[in-house]
């Protein structure tokens, strides 16, 4: 039997216009994640100033491992979210909540086994990352602690996505807000009082994250939100653990293959350009993040209202909520690679004012702004393929990229050297985009369940 919503609970993702429907998920959604990009954006900044430009690439060198990371917080999020949100649409509460139970708990064992494995091995992890020389002590000060913080990394994303799922944006950000508050509040205290250089930075990390966990347990335990947890939810089904990574498989991919196309370009950028070009690749990479935060804030309110209107059957909204997320992001990022192109110089100066790294650091940001032309596309291809329940055109979707993005990247070191390394992802982005605008027209002129009657 199924199991009706309470009124009132979730239904404007039905009947809100799609614009102001947009905003209300957007805008909280965008804070958020420009907030949970501040962790490492805040350590870069205080450890730049404080420490110094070799220890910025030590927190660089660490960034595709926490990227790695954040994907297996991704395959559970993402997918219980969609089938979450889908559910919501018809009106299958129950459903919603086991799905939201079994990804809690899931996301909590895997967040221990990762966050176990990272301590065992935290010498050999510094190596792979690429630290060599002067960089292997700071990058393993770094390490050893921030490896403490991942469980909660990953618990925190998960359960993020869920909270997004039933269109509760606001209350998302306020939990990611408050950890990176706390950090930043840390920060200072732990690096320039106490001396405790980038060990320091990643001690504020860890606090931070476990803070939202404390957030974020709370918002389900209190029943806060559309779903209500019992403790007979929390036991894992299978039946919805395989669907829920069925669908995140996608995100995981996407998530992990971007971590380790990272870990080669870092390598490769060592070896052939020396510690400070991967310093001021992080600034760049940083920045472009930053940038890009916004659209992707657009692309995250994208799942919850096309997932719960296509489990609606209503195709009309969610063509709507595609169309207008591609065209508001585009606007924001194409600002954003305003900014790169013209004042590449003086957002470096933010970070570092070493004249060396800012020198190495101003060519790689102009290249790295390419990306912003596209990048909402893309991401919102595989944001709606995973809001649907498409996981192949989702995959297919998140592993061009990377494939795409290695064979430049290897062609460049032969040819063109560290300058085509720095350029291969946004080339990548670009042929991706032009995949997703092919794919969604087909699947728009094509498929029964997205077609407008009438």
């Amino acid at each position: 039997m199924i199991e009706k919503l309470e009124p009132g609970k979730a239904d404007f993702l039905g009947t809100m216009p799609m614009g102001r429907l947009l905003a209300r998920i957007a805008i909280p959604g965008s804070v958020a994640l420009l907030v949970n990009s501040a962790y490492n954006l805040v350590d870069t900044i205080f450890v730049g100033q404080g420490v110094g430009p070799i220890a910025i690439g030590a927190v660089s060198l660490l960034f595709p491992f926490r990227v790695i990371v954040m994907s297996f917080g991704n395959l559970v999020g993402i997918g219980a979210a969609s089938v979450v949100s889908r559910s919501l649409g018809a009106g299958e509460n129950a459903h919603a909540r086991a799905a939201t139970g079994t990804a809690l708990s899931s996301s909590a064992f895997i967040g221990l086994i990762v966050g176990i494995l990272g301590a065992s091995f935290v010498t050999p992890l510094v190596r792979i990352l690429g630290a060599s020389g002067e960089l292997v002590q700071p990058t393993y000060e770094y390490a050893r602690i921030i490896v403490l913080s991942e469980p909660f990394l990953i618990f925190n994303f998960a359960a993020n996505y869920l909270i997004r799922g039933e269109g509760r944006a606001r209350f998302a950000m306020v939990a990611l807000t408050s950890g990176v508050l706390l950090n930043i509040m840390l920060d200072p205290i732990f690096i320039f009082v106490f001396g405790w250089g980038v060990g320091g930075a990643a001690l504020a990390t860890l606090f931070g994250h476990m803070l939202t966990t404390v957030f974020s347990v709370a918002y389900f335990v209190r029943g806060k939100g559309v779903v209500r947890l019992t403790p007979a939810s929390l036991r894992p089904r299978l039946d919805i653990l395989r669907e829920t990574l069925a669908i995140g498989f996608s995100g995981l991919m996407r998530q992990l293959s971007s971590g380790v196309l990272q870990v080669i370009r870092n390598n490769l950028i060592v070896a052939l350009a020396g510690a400070l070009a991967v310093s001021a690749f992080g600034v760049v990479f940083r920045t472009i993040l930053i940038m890009a935060m916004p659209a992707m804030g657009v692309a995250q309110a994208l799942p919850p209202i096309a997932g719960y209107n296509f489990g609606a059957e209503n195709p009309l909204r969610v063509r709507q909520s595609v169309r207008l997320s591609i065209g508001i992001s585009s606007v924001i990022t194409w600002i954003g690679m305003g900014f790169m192109m013209l004042f590449p110089a003086p957002i470096f100066r933010v970070f570092t004012s070493d004249p060396e790294v800012i020198a190495i650091g101003v060519p790689f940001m102009r290249v790295n702004a390419i990306a912003l032309l596209v990048f909402p596309t893309y991401f919102i291809g595989a944001a709606f393929y995973q809001a649907i329940g498409a996981p192949r055109r989702a995959l297919v979707i998140a592993l061009l990229r990377p494939a795409v993005g290695l064979l430049i990247m290897f062609a460049a070191v032969r040819t063109v050297g560290t300058i085509g390394i720095v350029a291969a992802d946004p080339l990548a982005i670009v042929v991706g985009a032009f995949a997703v605008i092919v794919m969604l027209t087909h699947s728009f002129r094509t498929d029964a369940r997205l077609a407008v009657r009438g």
